[in-house]
């Protein structure tokens, strides 16, 4: 175990430190897909690679009896809908895991369901397939499927910058260390040639193939293209003889520490109810890969925080901007990255609960029957093809306490007949918070176990590799800041995670 070096250097200036160090790189062109691991061996149907929960209701059904919203629950800690975006940013740097195309796992939609099935047919399903897998795994029960994360596990800005060498080659203007951007110093325009989500109609490149998903994670990805372009050009002009090169992963460096920063310092201590355990130094016996349980069941959580009014000035709704690039390419009634990031700084998002808004349980990404999906189903069911045991069963294998109330109890025996056979991300989210977090025991673990793992099975991260002046640059750095140096916002908080009293929208 190594602690954080060059404090020989702390009473240096920390910009000159920045560009006259020598720094070991991340190398984009040495990553290799890995298999999410298992905290609690998978539970197959045949126990190598059918589905679980074979007996269970169809997803669509608990969805419709446990999760369906009737009305606004803003959140107890006030925070914003800022604070989810946050996670889903981070969500997207850490975890890929792509559907495959052979293996269709529809969901049977209830006879009569209001919004799949308002004819009674019987017959609708929303559509499903099951996810990519390690192709040498699934042989035996000795050999179970493994599915595979196409990202890597670090805090490592990959969102940002793209996990591959075509994708970062493409997103790289090769001259001062900057970035490509398009007109209003947005993100590049794709030519289509690389891999985009709903590929047609997502004008913009960024790092992560999903960057286009919603006009605020849009707008997320932006600001952080702006950030490294700030840095770059800071570096330009204090070392004019430095490379394009030299320039951009430096630049880098500081994007990767303040994201590192601002997760482990605003977003986490909120979510969690308190700060992380300081950082004791990189151990290189750490995996820091993702959990199957983590990535398809606990840090799913942020689905509840979702709020469908973020836009209501503009009479847009939540479902109104999924993959729609083209309202900020026309500027749909002034609307840009700018107001779009304050008004979700300055809006409450949902309580952290098993409730979620029909925006993503109804209409995502369309209209039902029109290519629209229901959110919740596909989380159970994602969990089901990843083979994850039932809720009690890893509940009892990781040792955390009882903590549903007797009425969620009381539901969920009426919904899945028994407390036996409950999937997790439901069972997770129906436990009552853990003393100061947003989390039940099971999920709170669960999410903060894996981004210890994440900090400190990572020897770039941020506080490994600063030297001392530059990491209390990073240190004293906010969300807020990075808003206010990039964005033409004015008066914002400075937590922005978080809604002043003040603010009452929801």
């Amino acid at each position: 175990m190594t602690k954080s070096k060059h404090c020989n250097e702390c009473c240096e200036d920390p910009l000159e430190q920045l560009v006259y160090i020598k720094f070991k790189y991340r190398k984009t062109c040495d990553f290799q897909e890995g298999n999410l691991i298992r905290l609690t061996p998978p539970a197959y149907g045949d126990g190598i690679n059918t589905p679980a929960g074979s007996g269970r209701p169809s997803a669509r059904l608990i969805s419709n009896l446990i999760f369906d919203q009737k009305h606004s629950i803003p959140n107890s800690k006030r925070a914003s809908n800022m604070f989810w975006l946050w996670g889903q940013f981070v969500d997207h740097a850490i975890t890929l895991v792509k559907d495959g195309d052979s293996e269709s796992f529809d969901i049977p939609v209830p006879t009569g369901d209001p919004h799949f099935d308002p004819q009674s047919t019987g017959t609708k399903v929303i559509p499903f397939h099951r996810s990519q897998f390690n192709p040498t795994t699934g042989t035996s029960t000795s050999n179970p499927r493994l599915q595979i994360n196409s990202l890597t596990p670090f805090l490592d800005a990959d969102s940002v910058y793209g996990v591959d060498c075509k994708r970062n080659h493409y997103i790289r203007l090769y001259k001062d260390g900057l970035l490509k951007t398009s007109a209003n110093d947005m993100m590049p325009i794709t030519d289509f040639s690389l891999d985009n989500a709903m590929k047609h109609i997502s004008l913009f490149l960024g790092g992560d193939v999903r960057a286009n998903e919603h006009l605020g994670l849009i707008a997320m990805h932006c600001l952080w293209v702006r950030e490294h372009n700030h840095w770059a050009k800071v570096i330009k002009e204090l070392n004019c003889h430095l490379c394009d090169e030299e320039i951009y992963q430096r630049a880098r460096i500081m994007v990767e520490a303040e994201i590192q920063h601002i997760t482990f310092n605003e977003f986490l201590p909120l979510l969690l109810g308190k700060p992380l355990p300081c950082y004791q130094g990189y151990c290189s016996h750490i995996d820091p890969q993702v959990s199957n349980e983590f990535s398809t069941a606990a840090y799913r959580l942020g689905h509840s925080l979702l709020s469908s009014k973020i836009y209501g000035k503009y009479k847009l709704r939540l479902k109104d901007t999924y993959f729609v690039p083209h309202m900020l390419c026309n500027s749909y009634k002034g609307l840009d990255i700018d107001k779009i990031l304050k008004l979700f700084s300055e809006s409450l998002a949902q309580e952290l609960d098993a409730k979620v808004i029909d925006d993503v349980r109804n209409f995502l990404f369309g209209q039902p029957g029109q290519g629209g999906l229901d959110l919740v189903s596909l989380n159970i069911q994602r969990g089901r093809d990843h083979g994850l045991p039932d809720y009690e069963t890893i509940r009892q294998a990781l040792g955390t306490p009882d903590a549903l109330s007797q009425e969620s109890k009381d539901l969920l025996i009426n919904v899945y007949g028994n407390l036996n056979d409950v999937d997790l991300w439901a069972g997770g989210l129906l436990e009552e918070p853990k003393h100061c977090s947003m989390l039940g025991p099971l999920f709170h673990k669960i999410v903060k176990e894996q981004f210890e793992k994440i900090r400190d099975g990572d020897k770039f991260w941020y506080e490994n590799r600063l030297p001392c002046a530059l990491l209390n640059t990073v240190k004293e750095t906010k969300l807020s800041d990075i808003l206010k140096r990039n964005c033409g916002v004015d008066h914002i908080h400075e937590y922005v995670m978080i809604v002043p009293h003040k603010h009452h929208c929801c």
